[in-house]
């Protein structure tokens, strides 16, 4: 799950797309740079958000609007553009949360808001099955999280962290960390997913009233501590290889756009915090790529939400750059772009997917292909 500062079922036909995707030659293995915006699925409504990339970062999933204030949930390849994934049945709307390593597995939620519409709730998308929602119904649920062929899932639907496995027809609970003192019941959330689908990531309640904490789970939940002077803590996405952990950490008394600073772990080293580039001192990790020596996030020199936001990766140094920085070293423009924060990153680090704000001011996202 990517974190910022800040009626009738349709049937979509996307295999064209798909299929023209497995052909594709990333820009970057050809050894060239490129920077793309992804464009919108209705022109008339200019609007694309929380962009994903799967391993090999040719195909990407993402939400945009098909009418105002509708959106729906997209697959982008170079060849065939972003191309609409329609509803789950009774629902109106769609947002993608996740992709899977192959890119032929699209997770997230769907929604209506007419009568006799779902609320909310969970789906899986392949090109053989189409938008369908998950065995158990769970309303009010997200899938965040996909392993490298997309047949197992994690996911929350705002009290408990699940992982599904494709085939059965329940999910199964990840507990939590432990529930707050005066209180009857705890809380959890499911982040991320690993490539074999045995871990996942995510933030849950702890004995301590209002305090939660970072954790990773592998038949049990595990906690990760929190980065020096935070008291809360979330974990937003693991390394393909299970091995690093990134996320964010903040002080109990600031609201979630407050003073955020940015952490990797892993067993050998615990939680660390991430430097922050200068003059953006609040920074959030959101992904990490296959082997964990690139993680990409946001970083801001403000505590208000959409205020200097900014696009940041950390090289396997540390060393913390912005996007259009980075951008700007590989011969590529960004003129007239704001990248307000970098949301997902392909297994070898070289493509980096996030939003922005393009030169005509609308919300656009992007991806970046790195040599």
């Amino acid at each position: 799950m990517t974190v910022f500062f800040g009626p009738t079922a349709r049937i979509v036909s996307v295999g064209f797309a798909i299929l023209a995707s497995l052909n594709l030659v990333d820009a970057a293995e050809a050894g060239t740079a490129s920077f793309t915006g992804l464009g919108f699925l209705n022109a008339s409504y200019p609007s694309s958000t929380n962009p994903y990339v799967n391993a090999d970062g040719t195909v990407v999933a993402g939400t945009s609007n098909y009418a105002s204030e509708m959106s729906e949930a997209f697959l982008w390849t170079q060849s065939g553009g972003a191309v609409a994934l329609g509803f789950v049945k009774r629902t109106n709307q769609s947002a993608a949360e996740s992709i899977s390593g192959n890119g032929l597995v699209v997770g997230g939620n769907a929604s209506g808001s007419g009568s006799g519409e779902i609320p909310e709730i969970a789906f899986r998308w392949s090109e053989a099955t189409g938008m369908e929602q998950l065995n158990d119904g769970r309303i009010g649920s997200t899938v965040f999280g996909l392993n490298k062929n997309g047949a197992v899932l994690a996911g929350s639907d705002g009290e408990e962290a699940f992982r599904w496995v494709k085939g059965e027809k329940k999910a199964q609970l990840l507990g939590f960390l432990g529930i707050p003192s005066g209180s009857t019941s705890g809380y959890s959330f499911a982040n991320g997913m690993d490539s074999t689908g045995d871990y996942v990531v995510g933030s849950s309640s702890t004995t301590t009233q209002g305090q939660s904490e970072a954790y990773i789970w592998n038949g049990g939940m595990t906690g990760l501590g929190f980065p020096p002077s935070d008291t809360i803590s979330s974990a937003n996405g693991i390394s393909g290889d299970s091995k690093t952990v990134v996320g964010y950490g903040r002080p109990t008394t600031l609201g979630i756009n407050g003073e955020t600073t940015a952490f990797y772990w892993t067993t050998l080293s615990g939680i660390q915090p991430r430097s922050a580039p200068a003059g953006l001192p609040y920074t959030i990790a959101n992904a990490v790529n296959e082997h964990g020596t690139i993680i990409v996030g946001c970083a801001t020199a403000s505590t208000t939400q959409g205020v200097d936001d900014q696009a940041i990766m950390w090289n396997n140094k540390g060393v913390p750059k912005t996007i259009a920085a980075i951008a700007a070293q590989n011969g590529l423009s960004t003129t007239g772009w704001t990248l307000t924060c970098a949301t997902s990153v392909s297994a070898s680090g070289k493509t980096i997917v996030g939003n922005g704000i393009d030169p005509d001011g609308h919300n656009e996202a992007w991806i970046l292909q790195l040599p």
